[in-house]
């Protein structure tokens, strides 16, 4: 009879486990469906970059983004920064706040290196556009571009 009951609680713990185990599995799967939209909105912003279609991509980012950077700021941080030889993203960690989300990841580039991303993203018009990013532990929008050179007087006056 003992024998019995221990095999029995035995098979209750065992079931126990395989079900927190399976429920455990379900929340990690939900939860990153939940976030898959942020990393794809990053990924394709990053991709244009690799691509060369930088204007596309200063385009595509939120509002906020563009107010705090010019296209002329844009272009030059993302080639000082070697953003343009971006090739493939692995995300580590992705998360979801309200209307805000971030990916934070490595990127590898064209020539084989690597370095850290973190993507900020906006749900903006109802789609995810990015409001950040930091890319080897520089903020893409600290870069400004040079100034302007002065036009060059006409000859002759």
């Amino acid at each position: 009879m003992k024998k019995g009951v221990l095999i029995g609680c035995g098979v209750v713990s065992l079931l126990g486990i395989c079900l927190v185990a399976v429920l455990a599995a379900f929340l990690v799967g939900w939860a990153f469906a939940q976030t898959q939209q942020v990393t794809d909105a990053s990924e394709e912003f990053l991709a244009l970059l690799g691509r060369g279609k930088v204007a596309e991509a200063y385009a595509s980012a939120a509002e906020g983004f563009r107010a705090e950077q010019d296209e002329a700021s844009f272009v030059a941080a993302v080639k000082q920064l070697g953003l343009t030889d971006y090739s493939a993203v692995s995300w580590d960690n992705r998360q979801i706040e309200n209307q805000h989300g971030t990916a934070e990841g490595t990127v590898t580039t064209k020539g084989g290196g690597t370095k850290h991303v973190s993507v900020r993203l906006v749900q903006e018009g109802g789609r995810w556009a990015v409001v950040g990013v930091q890319y080897g532990g520089t903020e893409l929008v600290a870069i400004k571009a040079p100034p302007a050179a002065p036009p060059e007087a006409e000859p002759g006056r």
